[in-house]
């Protein structure tokens, strides 16, 4: 009999520790071979197989997520980057003209004609600006081989 100590918690019993001897006794070992196999199942497909999944509306993020990593990957040897942002309302300075000249012959257009009016002094900028990035992607193309 044990003793507890007066406001201790009981003790509880100890595992008896297993003898390494008993581990290699043949009855052990021949049940532990008789003993029946997992039995096998099929694995499911891999979700990155599976075409109907990957294009279906449940995988939509990893898709935006993969356009975000394939882009990174293409750009992670860009050293330089020169942006030029430009409008998509502008015209060319030819388109410009023709479509002012037409709005002007209608005065119920006088609000495309006070638009394009406003747009004008941009015109040239828009010209010299695109005249630049053109010389630039040239440039930055001709001289990709060399690194």
């Amino acid at each position: 009999e044990r003793v507890e100590k007066e406001g201790a918690l009981p003790s509880s019993p100890q595992p008896k520790p297993i003898r390494e001897d008993t581990l290699d006794q043949p009855a052990l070992k021949k049940q532990r071979q008789d003993a029946p196999a997992p039995t096998e199942r099929p694995m499911p497909g891999k979700a990155y197989k599976n075409l109907g999944f990957i294009k279906g509306q449940e995988s939509r993020m990893f898709r935006i997520q993969c356009e975000f990593e394939d882009a990174a990957r293409r750009l992670a040897q860009v050293q330089h980057v020169c942006l030029c942002i430009g409008s998509g309302k502008l015209r060319s300075y030819a388109s410009h003209v023709a479509a002012l000249a037409e709005v002007v012959k209608d005065p119920s257009r006088a609000g495309e004609a006070a638009l394009l009016a406003r747009q004008q002094p941009l015109l040239k900028l828009n010209e010299v600006s695109r005249d630049l990035a053109r010389k630039i992607t040239a440039w930055s193309m001709e001289r990709e081989p060399d690194g």
